[in-house]
């Protein structure tokens, strides 16, 4: 929002957090005390969040059901000018322990996700298209087979749609300081690789 978007809308399977949520409908000072029920939808899984003339709206969503996807990409599409792609999960394991279980498990959100979402706002004019992967795509990381395959997936996806004219980028970020791969921050540190401020990680999207 700070940046000039009027509405932010996030997408998660678990929609907005249960701390962040709030049945007060009331805003204070252009901004809410939280994520409130969205009246316009009365959608149960739908909670929205006032910023002086912004708003984030958070829907609880599998972003890789199609049907799902396509329905909010429907009801937003006139306004929609930016898609980021952050979805990923974390199933640390050595490597004669890794199953094609595991392998599909890490897959899914990242390339699946990113697929289902791509197809979804074709013929709708977009700015760009973001995809977040990972360091551990080129420095590896003990343990990370499976994410190192997810990330290093999205690269041949980015490649693929930008020759059909898509403005898909491929941010690789390396460890947060918050966040799912903050817990190998540490180790990380140990290669001379530090860990980034989520302002500072945002910052490289501009």
């Amino acid at each position: 929002l700070s940046r000039g978007a009027k509405r932010v809308i996030a997408l998660s399977r678990r929609g907005a957090p249960t701390s962040h949520r709030t049945n007060l409908g009331r805003s204070s000072g252009g901004v809410s005390p939280a994520f409130v029920p969205d009246a316009a939808t009365e959608s149960p899984t739908t909670y929205r969040r006032t910023i002086g003339r912004g708003e984030i709206l958070h829907r609880a969503v599998d972003v890789c059901d199609s049907a799902q996807v396509e329905r909010v990409v429907e009801e937003f599409a006139a306004d929609l000018r930016g898609v980021l792609h952050a979805a990923g999960v974390l199933m640390d394991k050595p490597l004669a322990q890794v199953t094609s279980e595991t392998l599909r498990a890490s897959l899914r959100p990242k390339l699946i996700g990113a697929e289902t979402l791509i197809r979804a706002v074709q013929g709708v004019a977009l700015d760009r298209f973001v995809v977040v992967s990972s360091a551990v795509t080129l420095l590896g990381n003990a343990g990370q087979f499976a994410y190192q395959a997810a990330n290093g997936s999205l690269d041949g996806f980015a490649d693929h749609w930008r020759r059909r004219g898509c403005p898909v980028f491929v941010m690789g970020f390396g460890p947060w300081t918050v966040g799912m791969a903050s817990v190998h921050a540490a180790g990380f540190a140990r290669r001379g690789v530090v860990a980034a401020s989520p302002a500072r990680a945002l910052a490289a999207l501009d």
